[in-house]
Order: C-alpha cells, then sequence, then structure tokens
C-alpha cells in the first residue's frame, strides 16, 4: 500500500514548498521511522501505538541485556511496523544492537 503524507524534516515540522504549501509525497519511510521511534502512549489519539527503540536500547545498555535479545527486539520491532501497516518489513539487528536497519514495505 502506498501512502502519502505531508513530509517532515528530522524535528517533526511540515516542509513547505516556495509557495508557503505543503509538501505531499510517499510515506512509507516516514511513518515507519515514527512508529520506530514514537514510545507507547506518546500520542494520545493512538495509546497502543509506538515501539520506543531509542528507550529500549538504553533500557539495554543499562541492564547490561537483561531481557532483551536481538531476536527479541526484532520480533516486536517487526510485530510494531506490521501493526502499523507496513508489509512484510525487513529488520536486521547486529548482536549488540547498535545498529538497526529496516526497509518500509516500498512498493
Amino acid at each position: 500500500m502506498k501512502r502519502t503524507d505531508w513530509q517532515m524534516d528530522v524535528d517533526g515540522d511540515e516542509l513547505l514548498d516556495e509557495n508557503g504549501e505543503y509538501i505531499e509525497a510517499d510515506s512509507n519511510w516516514q511513518e515507519a521511522w515514527m512508529a520506530v521511534e514514537t514510545v507507547k502512549g506518546e500520542n494520545a489519539q493512538f495509546p497502543t501505538a509506538g515501539f520506543g527503540a531509542v528507550k529500549r536500547l538504553r533500557k539495554r545498555a543499562g541492564a547490561a541485556g537483561v531481557g532483551e535479545t536481538p531476536e527479541r527486539f526484532a520480533r516486536d520491532l517487526q510485530i510494531e511496523l506490521e501493526s502499523d501497516g507496513q508489509d512484510k518489513p525487513e529488520i536486521m539487528v547486529n548482536m549488540i544492537v547498535s545498529a538497526l536497519q529496516f526497509t518500509a514495505g516500498v512498493e
């Protein structure tokens, strides 16, 4: 499914064209990244949405890896992306979870 939405910069501000109009374009990557970055409860309209990657990685580092494995991290991330509407996201996590790569369902 190809999604379009207003495009945002890295700070989450909507991008405008030279006429001051919102720029609308393919948003699969943008929406997938927001699902990965957002923490559950952060969005009042969808309180159960969000993966909270940064929070999970910090928790993992502080707890010396207790309870969080790369496999669990990847599985939970895949579930979150699929529930957000991404079609078969590919997720690769290295053993120390210092690098995260995924592809948003681009058609």
